[in-house]
């Protein structure tokens, strides 16, 4: 499928996803406020959130319709000029559903990971960062691609050389939720921080599922 094409899609489905996610951020705008007020506890807000949420999903789920299209743009993506590239993320740069949705989808992709065959899953992840772009905040970005990382070295990959080759056709611009490029952030995560607090946690779990064998 062209780009062309992927984009207009993305543009059709932000539509519907705005629309969608109306009800939800209203409950959240108006019951946020009344947490521990009258006995108004966080579960209770959870509650009511969790409740218009289920009540959208139960007439679209347009999150996993959301993750159905990234199935195909992301490789697209992959295989896309540095031209059709650059139209990818500046079509997704002001779409807040798709954009978190490009986060949701690294999750995803980590969990898709389960042995060295499954390298593509890896880069479909690498892809959504790389669309993605660090447009709102890094702190996110930096915490989905530890878990990506992670969960990659745990089914017997070496990410390094796929986080570098997806550096070298992503952005080099700062961009407008951080300072430091994509690009750059792919190039050198393995020296990150996040990694090695994500790794530790990797191995705390392992410890314990050794222990209670």
């Amino acid at each position: 499928m062209n780009v062309s094409s992927l984009i207009e899609q993305l543009a059709a489905l932000e539509k519907r996803y705005q629309v969608w996610v109306k009800p939800i951020n209203q409950v959240i705008q108006e019951c946020s406020y009344k947490v521990n007020r009258n006995s108004y506890t966080l579960a209770d807000f959870q509650r009511d959130v969790d409740k218009i949420r289920a009540k959208q999903q139960a007439t679209a789920d347009l999150y996993q319709e959301m993750y159905a299209l990234l199935d195909e743009l992301c490789p697209a993506y992959l295989e896309a000029t540095p031209a059709e590239r650059e139209k990818i993320r500046a079509a997704a740069s002001d779409k807040d559903g798709l954009l978190s949705a490009l986060l949701g989808y690294v999750y995803k992709s980590a969990r898709q990971i389960r042995c060295p065959a499954d390298r593509e899953w890896l880069r479909r992840g690498l892809a959504a960062v790389s669309i993605e772009n660090c447009r709102k905040d890094y702190r996110d970005v930096l915490l989905a691609l530890a878990e990506l990382y992670v969960l990659a070295e745990a089914a017997g990959l070496n990410p390094k050389p796929d986080f570098r080759a997806i550096a070298k056709i992503s952005s080099r611009q700062s961009p407008t939720g951080g300072s430091t490029s994509v690009a750059n952030m792919l190039a050198n995560f393995h020296t990150y921080g996040a990694l090695k607090e994500r790794r530790a946690q990797q191995t705390g779990r392992e410890f314990a599922d050794g222990a209670r064998l």
